[in-house]
């Protein structure tokens, strides 16, 4: 089984690491982490934060800009802000099921492929609705969130993973 195989690897890696016992835990709180996995999925969710507090600076401008009524611009920015998590909310299902058959790292950097082509788009675009496809899109073709979680947890030991 590829999970036994991946679960027993990721053991002996942590605790060959530790340089001692299964039973004896590390006092440092990284101890035995894989850092470099664990800091590239944190700027992978770094570059969608940022997207999405950046744009809602923007927004306003950017409605008012391309010719809607002061009365709407309210609507349109709440629909632009909201078209991208709608996209990934309806197709985050499909990108996990893909990301178990190609891998996590070919769907994590076409996310973010993705996420730089729709930011790019957003910013060129002249009016409400090619601003609203490029978010939608962007959305639709970026299933990072789910993918992220499925890589952080593979990747964590349970015994390094929070408890709640």
């Amino acid at each position: 089984d590829n999970s036994a195989l991946l679960v027993a690897r990721a053991q002996d890696l942590y605790h060959g690491s530790l340089g001692g016992s299964p039973g004896r835990r590390s006092m440092s709180l990284l101890s035995g982490l894989p850092l470099r996995p664990v800091l590239i999925l944190l700027l992978v969710a770094f570059g969608d934060v940022i997207m999405d507090v950046m744009l809602y600076a923007i927004l306003p401008y950017l409605v008012k800009d391309s010719g809607v009524s002061s009365d709407r611009v309210g609507l349109f920015v709440g629909l632009l802000g909201s078209a991208y998590s709608g996209g990934q909310v309806l197709m985050q299902p499909l990108w996990g099921r893909l990301s178990d058959h190609v891998g996590r790292l070919p769907v994590l950097f076409f996310g973010q492929f993705v996420l730089i082509i729709s930011s790019v788009l957003l910013g060129v675009s002249n009016t409400v609705q090619s601003a609203l496809a490029a978010r939608l899109v962007g959305g639709f073709l970026n299933g990072n969130q789910p993918v992220r979680r499925a890589a952080l947890r593979e990747v964590v030991l349970p015994s390094q993973r929070p408890q709640v």
